[in-house]
């Protein structure tokens, strides 16, 4: 190899492709639909197996280029989470043969294991997952068009929600009779309110880190994570709140250790402050039983404060940028996140809370006082799910076969629950579940070795990506894997995959 060759740049054009395939997840899966929620599900699935096959089209026939040109070694990624994802979907496969209900029949007289209970989850769709993360894991994408691709199409997605709060049926997806007023669980273009929360946990961390951490200060990104923080407010998921409070919770630590960025987290707080309080002010007849939307509704001077703190924020921030600051150490902001999280948790120990609210059930629940009730009957699907796994601890009952195996367990138990779950309401326990606890340590090594990658990296694409996955992380305690959402976030832990990794043969500039 000459000196020319050992410090010649890697192919610039995967970069630019992979970006394009990016956006093919991030900007185009979240509007596919087939202009009807009652088949939300099924056109999501169907869209997941056409892209995931143009994905693979577009990265074989790139590999074979690179290959030909002996580009191969200098411009692919390699990363341990590659390993251990690979290991973990090998035994989920594993489990859909050994699992203990790997043989039961779904509604069609297929293998639940195999084709999927209700949501489509079995062991093909979980193949796909596995190679939209493989295929994305191996360039590193160019993150600046990418990321504009996904702010105009969260856009959209907000613009067809406010239309349909305005009454309007855009692309038809409410069936005739039904709208978001008889029925707001589903809104947007993806349907169920939890899944739209998945979404924008990992849409809106990645928008707002990208606007804060980027060179060149996008007003589209900020625009688009905005609208995405005004949805999670509007639909009012709690895992969706959780992750937002996780994300502002990052933005405070590049507030505190980056002052270049200062005025740009500053002026994210004082906005997510006035939707704050445009929400409260806001009456919606689905959630505060209004005749109509009102505004303002029921105003007061602890909701006009907060809009007026906002704007206070906003108009302050230009003056930070002119005078940053210093850095606060990487010691003292952990001293200071460990401070804040403990006296939250215990303000939450002793505070006077609402009953029912769901920051009384935690209180409750740190006070040594849980009930099956709490959470929806999260909890008390939680005791049962573990009890499940405790009996199959090796391949557990096999890909979404939770329908069948509860039902079996709350027969052996004695016990009813008010609802019909098919699935615990929480990722990690679902993978423990219904593959095994193998598949569960293989799943969180895989993720923990992203996120401490991206930690290490620090680079800005690294550090958006992981606000990206952390958010979403984050929501899966209380949320679950389905077609409508996860292809995005294997999409993206791919990308996050990428910018980690290593080449085999990298180049002084790579």
């Amino acid at each position: 190899m000459t000196p020319m060759e050992k410090t010649r740049r890697p192919c610039a054009w995967p970069g630019i492709l992979a970006a394009a395939l990016g956006a093919i997840w991030l900007a185009l899966f979240p509007l596919w639909q087939d202009g009807s929620f009652s088949r939300i599900t099924r056109a999501k699935w169907q869209g997941m197996l056409i892209l995931c096959a143009v994905t693979a089209a577009a990265v074989i026939v790139t590999l074979v280029i690179l290959a030909l040109r002996g580009e191969l070694g200098r411009t692919v990624r390699f990363h341990p989470a590659q390993a251990l994802a690979l290991a973990y979907f090998a035994w989920v496969a594993l489990s859909a043969f050994q699992g203990a209900c790997a043989q039961t029949l779904n509604s069609s007289g297929q293998r639940a294991a195999l084709m999927g209970a209700i949501r489509h989850e079995g062991l093909m769709t979980q193949l796909c997952y596995c190679a939209i993360f493989l295929l994305m894991s191996l360039f590193r994408p160019r993150m600046k068009w990418l990321l504009r691709a996904a702010a105009v199409s969260l856009m959209i997605f907000f613009t067809v929600t406010l239309l349909q709060y305005a009454g309007f049926n855009p692309l038809g997806l409410f069936p005739a009779g039904r709208s978001v007023r008889t029925n707001y669980e589903f809104q947007g273009t993806i349907g169920n309110i939890d899944m739209i929360s998945g979404y924008l946990c990992l849409a809106v961390p990645l928008l707002l880190s990208g606007f804060v951490l980027r060179r060149h200060a996008d007003p589209l990104l900020l625009l688009a994570g905005l609208c995405g923080v005004m949805d999670q407010l509007l639909i009012g998921v709690q895992s969706g709140l959780i992750a937002l409070a996780l994300e502002l919770g990052l933005l405070a630590v590049f507030l505190l250790t980056r002052p270049r960025r200062r005025w740009r987290v500053i002026f994210i707080y004082g906005g997510v402050l006035v939707l704050t309080g445009v929400r409260l002010l806001l009456g919606l007849p689905w959630l505060e039983g209004t005749a109509e939307i009102a505004f303002p509704w029921q105003p007061s001077a602890g909701k006009l404060g907060l809009t007026a703190a906002g704007l206070v924020l906003m108009a302050l921030s230009p003056l930070v940028r002119r005078h940053p600051g210093r850095p606060v150490s990487a010691r003292m902001t952990a001293l200071l996140a460990a401070v804040f999280i403990l006296g939250c948790l215990g303000i939450i120990a002793v505070a006077p809370l609402q009953k029912g609210s769901g920051l009384w059930e935690l209180q409750q629940i740190m006070r040594g006082n849980p009930q099956d009730s709490y959470g929806s009957y999260r909890l008390g699907v939680w005791r049962h799910t573990l009890a499940m796994a405790r009996e199959n601890l090796l391949f557990g009952t096999g890909p979404d076969t939770f329908l069948y195996a509860l039902r079996d367990q709350l027969r052996r138990a004695g016990e009813t629950l008010p609802e019909t779950f098919d699935n615990p309401h929480n990722e990690y326990l679902a993978i423990l579940s219904n593959n095994g606890l193998p598949a569960l340590v293989c799943y969180l090594g895989a993720m923990g070795s992203l996120l401490v990658s991206c930690l290490r990296r620090r680079a800005p694409e690294a550090m958006m990506l992981l606000c990206a996955v952390g958010c979403f992380l984050l929501q899966g305690m209380f949320s679950f894997s389905i077609c409508l959402v996860s292809p995005m976030f294997w999409a993206v832990c791919g990308m996050a995959s990428a910018w980690c990794g290593r080449s085999l043969r990298p180049a002084e500039t790579s």
